[in-house]
Formats: structure tokens, sequence, C-alpha cells
């Protein structure tokens, strides 16, 4: 019985620890100091935040990568998830999403070869509407607590970002990019 008093106690500062070092930070829609990832298209691929191209560059999302700190330790899962901020018609704090990709190991994102995890959105490549003017897209990397699961919301694509990560208990993000392209 004393054993089991032992596991228990155990078991609670392990969760207490790892609780205090997983945190979700607010959302930044610029160039952060968070790190980049390594975003790449058919016809392009970002390395920088900010970068401008053609929206026709986009079209196929081929891998993003990522080599930061302790990216490939053991059992961490992330998810992926990109969004444009400047859609039209949006309330504030909501964007357009255009993809969702989660339990993807550190290994492969170090590699870039996106052979885990599962899209809960599929791809959909930008498609700024006329005369809107130049969109953002961001790609953010969370790192997951738990299996990423997803809501009815995400049929409309009109998601809100912040909300998504809080109620997944995502942690980060722990990297991101953006690019730009127009009409």
């Amino acid at each position: 019985m004393a054993g089991a008093t032992i596991n228990i106690i155990l078991l609670a500062v392990v969760s207490v620890a790892t609780a205090a070092t997983c945190t979700l930070d607010s959302i930044t829609w610029s160039c952060s100091a968070t790190p980049h990832l390594t975003l790449k298209f058919s016809k392009v691929t970002v390395t920088e935040c900010d970068e401008i191209n053609t929206k026709d560059a986009f079209k196929t999302l081929l891998s993003i990568s990522y080599t930061g700190k302790n990216i490939d330790q053991q059992g961490k899962t992330y998810t992926a998830v990109m969004v444009d901020p400047d859609a039209p018609k949006h309330a504030n704090g909501e964007a357009w999403l255009h993809w969702i990709r989660s339990g993807l190991m550190g290994k492969d994102l170090v590699d870039g070869t996106m052979l885990t995890g599962q899209d809960i959105m599929e791809y959909a490549p930008p498609t700024p509407p006329k005369e809107t003017g130049i969109h953002r897209y961001f790609v953010f990397l969370f790192e997951e607590t738990n299996p990423v699961t997803a809501t009815k919301d995400l049929v409309r694509r009109k998601f809100h970002l912040a909300t998504f990560a809080e109620e997944n208990k995502l942690c980060g993000p722990v990297a991101s990019n953006m690019f730009r392209t127009q009409y």
C-alpha cells in the first residue's frame, strides 16, 4: 500500500512540472522573435518572415521544417496551423483557416518530411479576393499536450486561432513564419 502512495505523489509532481514549462502565448500577427519555420511550397521555399510572392507559388504545400531547441525529443508532438488574418468579413480575432496538421513528430519537423500526423483541415492555398490588397499568411507551430481534436466550426474555415489553441491545450507557438501575397 505504501508503494501505491509513493507512485501517486510522484505522478502528481511530474504533472505539475510539465504544466509549468508549457504555456500558451499571445498570438502575434507580425514577424516576431519566435523562431522561423521553413515552409516549402511547389514553387518557393520561405525561410525569412514577410517574404512576398505571387499566389501561384503557394499552390502546393510540400513540407514545413524546424530544427529548434529540443524539437525532436522523443514523445513530443506538434500541431501546425496556417491562417490568413486579413481575410475580409471576419470578426476581430478571426482568420481564414488554410490548414491544420496535428500529431507531427519532432523528427519529421527536423527532417522536413511530414510523414507523421494527420490533417484536421486539408491545405487550401492562398486565394485572396480581388481588390482586397496584400494578405499575410501565418504558419504557427504549437507543442501538443493532448491529441488535438477537430470542431464543427472548422467546416466554415472562419477560425479563431487563440480559442482553438486554448481548447486543445496547445503550448507556444514554438515557431512561426509569415509570407504575403495578393490576388
